[in-house]
Parts: C-alpha cells; structure tokens; sequence
C-alpha cells in the first residue's frame, strides 16, 4: 500500500492506470487516467486541493486504485474522492482478478494506519460497481442518501461529440455559454 501525493508521483502511475482501467469489464470515462489528470488541472488544483491517490500493488502490479485528495482547513482532514471534483461519480478501480473484498480490505487498512487523515468521505458511489456492495457490507460504513443516478460508460459514446449531443439541453447550453465545449477543456 501506498500514497501519492503530488501529480508528478500520479503521472508516473499513468501506464499502470490505464492497463487497470482496460482490465474493467465496463470502464467509465471518469474512471480513467486522463480524466483524473483533466479533473487535476482544471478543477481540483483551482481549489487548492491536494492530491492523496491510493495504491494498492501485488507482486509489482497495480491491482486497486483509489484517486482522492485532501481539502486544506477545517479540524478534520478529508479525503474524498479526485474525479468527484469534476465528476458525479466516486472512481475505485480494483483488479477484476483479484477478490474484491481482499482488495477493498487493504485499501482500508491503508488508509486508517494513515496519520495524515482523519476520514474518508466516498460520495456518489455507483450501484453498478464493487465498490457500493464493499462499502454495504464494511462496518461502521454508511449510505446517507441512496438514488439511482445515470452514467456514462466509455463504449456509450464513440466521439466526444456523440457525448455532447447525449447531454442535456441546459448542460448544453452551459458549455456555449462558457464559451468552449469539452472538446477544448482537455484531452479527455
């Protein structure tokens, strides 16, 4: 187990990210490195943020990622996740090969020997995902608010612009708006 904290250790990951994230039966978009990067530069290191990304290794190989960082004041330091900054959704990816629960264990153990973190807030978990059953099942875990919510799978949209026209109409009028659309936001 590990923790990087700075987005020079995060872009080293690159490779290992994106062959996790290939490995997924149904990857999302917001699951993958280059939105992570995109939700880094454009939002997450706008809001003073610092990046907390934990890794979890097995005999080299990257089997659990999970993208968080710390929000600066308060009492408490939370970590919560990367992608949520610019996404409505909570990424986790664990290796499919691996036992999900062995996974979600070590992660957690991880995180609570940290001492430079007081709580783990996860918002927007999908229902679809290993990690909503990990979390329902782990002790002294809660769901606060529980709805069934849309997502978006990266095999859903073959163009950036199949996705743009999926969008709702004031989302869509929201991008013209602020004058650009996705496609120049990043490389996502």
């Amino acid at each position: 187990f590990d923790v990087a904290t700075d987005r020079q250790t995060i872009e080293r990951l690159k490779d290992d990210w994106d062959s996790l994230y290939r490995k997924q039966a149904a990857p999302h978009l917001s699951d993958s490195f280059d939105w992570a990067a995109l939700s880094w530069d454009k939002v997450t290191s706008q809001r003073r943020r610092h990046p907390y990304c934990a890794i979890l290794r097995r005999d080299g190989r990257l089997v659990a990622l999970l993208p968080l960082v710390i929000t600066p004041g308060g009492l408490a330091k939370v970590a919560s996740p990367m992608n949520s900054e610019a996404s409505e959704y909570c990424p986790c990816l664990l290796d499919p090969d691996e036992p999900p629960a062995d996974l979600w264990a070590s992660l957690h153990a991880g995180l609570k020997d940290r001492r430079d973190i007081d709580a783990l807030r996860l918002p927007h978990v999908r229902q679809d995902a290993p990690l909503d059953d990990l979390i329902r099942g782990w002790p002294g875990s809660q769901a606060t608010v529980v709805q069934h919510a849309p997502f978006v799978r990266a095999s859903d949209f073959p163009t950036l612009e199949d996705y743009t026209a999926w969008l709702p109409k004031k989302i869509r009028s929201e991008l013209r708006r602020w004058g650009r659309g996705p496609e120049e936001t990043g490389r996502v």
